[in-house]
Order: structure tokens, then C-alpha cells, then sequence
């Protein structure tokens, strides 16, 4: 992800869930660049599991205050970074298990299904495609 804001290397979960909480208070309507951070997080989760890095997989997986953020919010970091964790290392942090939301909630373009869905993001109520991390 390179230099961000004099930061360099890969968004830990918990410096997402802090950019998180800044980004939903300026603008809780606008999921976007929300998306984007989650997106740049998840991209730095994959670089240090394909390079074996335990030092830094401890960083970044240590629990991260969702209690911060939004419940829906909460869940789809919870179940992105668990979906991608165990797809790429075969666990995930202990703060990824998490409850359902009780009805659907879709973080971007609200009403619209998507037509790929993440299975793990579906299972908690989270509606949004996989296709989107492969645009971000």
C-alpha cells in the first residue's frame, strides 16, 4: 500500500477501525471510501500471508475496537477480514467470529443485490460482491 500519511507498510485492523470511525463520522452515508479502507486492509492482509510474515499477521491481527464502529459496520470488517484470513491462512483472529446481523444490509448502493455475493459476508447479513474487492 506503500506511504500513507507518513505510515508506511500494510493498514493494521486497528488503524482501519480508527480511519473507520473518522470516515463514518465525517460522512455516514457515502460507503465508498469507507469501502476503499477496507479494501486497502484487505490487500495488506494478503501481501504479508503470501510472504509468511508472523511478526507482522500478529499486528495486524490483533482486535481492533469494533465496539467503535457501527454494528453493520463492525460485521463486515469482522467477516472480510475472517473470510480473507482463512481463505489465505486457514484461521482467523478470534475477534472475526461474530453474530449476524438480524436482517440484510447492503454497505454499498443499499437495495441492490449483488450478483456474487461473499459467503462469508452473506452468512452474517452482509450483502456485497466479490467483485468489489477486485476493483478497489
Amino acid at each position: 500500500m506503500g506511504d500513507r500519511m507518513g505510515v508506511a507498510g500494510p493498514m493494521t485492523c486497528v488503524e482501519l477501525v480508527a480511519a473507520l470511525t473518522v470516515e463514518l463520522e465525517r460522512d455516514p452515508v457515502d460507503a465508498d471510501w469507507a469501502l476503499r479502507l477496507v479494501g486497502m486492509t484487505v490487500d495488506g492482509l494478503r501481501d504479508i500471508a503470501h510472504q509468511g510474515d508472523t511478526a507482522s499477521w500478529g499486528l495486524f491481527a490483533a482486535a481492533p475496537g469494533l465496539e467503535r464502529l457501527p454494528v453493520t459496520w463492525a460485521t463486515l470488517v469482522a467477516g472480510v477480514i475472517g473470510h480473507h484470513a482463512r481463505i489465505w491462512t486457514g484461521d482467523a483472529p478470534p475477534w472475526c467470529d461474530i453474530a449476524p446481523l438480524p436482517t440484510p444490509w447492503a454497505p454499498w448502493r443499499p437495495g441492490r443485490v449483488p450478483r456474487r455475493p461473499i459467503k462469508g459476508l452473506r452468512d452474517l447479513n452482509v450483502l456485497l460482491d466479490a467483485s468489489w474487492f477486485e476493483t478497489v
